[in-house]
């Protein structure tokens, strides 16, 4: 036989069931009339319409980022000039940066072709709250690269060239404004 204190406890089960029951239903039906008035009830709902192929740099950018030289920030001389403004660097660390900027001409290209694409949307999952962005860091990356070249273009006397640079880091930037509908 069940003693008092297992009873207890079943009684409390089942109370509890009939709450959750209850509670869920009062949910549904609260959830089915927000959604009736026109609202959206989940992060599904809430995403930003996707862009054509023809507006969406997203392709372009997500291409760029894997040209990245250093995609990890593991190598200690990348790491080193992107921590530091070009016009700090010494006369032989500038030619290295030249270098190394030198090989990332089509990570540059990719970036400026997006750009002119006019909208930037990155697929996302949003069936369930997922608040990494993954592609983030090669874009903070990227925007310290395009920095440096632009630097570079300012010290070589091209302030035009360099403004195209920062015009491709604001590009990056909005990259990541998603209107919601």
């Amino acid at each position: 036989m069940m003693g008092a204190a297992g009873v207890l406890f079943f009684l409390l089960f089942i109370a509890w069931l009939v709450f959750c029951t209850i509670a869920s239903r009062r949910l549904e039906k609260a959830l089915a009339d927000v959604r009736a008035a026109g609202y959206a009830t989940s992060l599904s709902e809430l995403a930003p319409p996707n862009l054509s192929e023809e507006r969406n740099a997203a392709r372009h950018f997500l291409a760029a980022f894997s040209l990245h030289p250093d995609p990890q920030g593991c190598d200690s001389i990348v790491s080193k000039y992107l921590a530091n403004s070009f016009a700090s660097l010494g006369d032989e660390d500038k030619m290295q940066v030249r270098t190394m900027l030198g090989k990332c001409s089509t990570l540059f290209e990719q970036v400026r072709a997006g750009r002119i694409k006019g909208g930037c949307r990155y697929v996302r999952d949003y069936s369930h709250y997922e608040p990494k962005i993954p592609e983030y860091i090669s874009a903070l990356q990227t925007a310290k690269l395009l920095g440096l070249q632009a630097e570079s273009e300012v010290e070589a006397g091209r302030p035009a060239a360099s403004r195209e640079f920062v015009r491709d880091i604001l590009a990056l930037a909005d990259s990541y404004d998603e209107p919601l509908p």
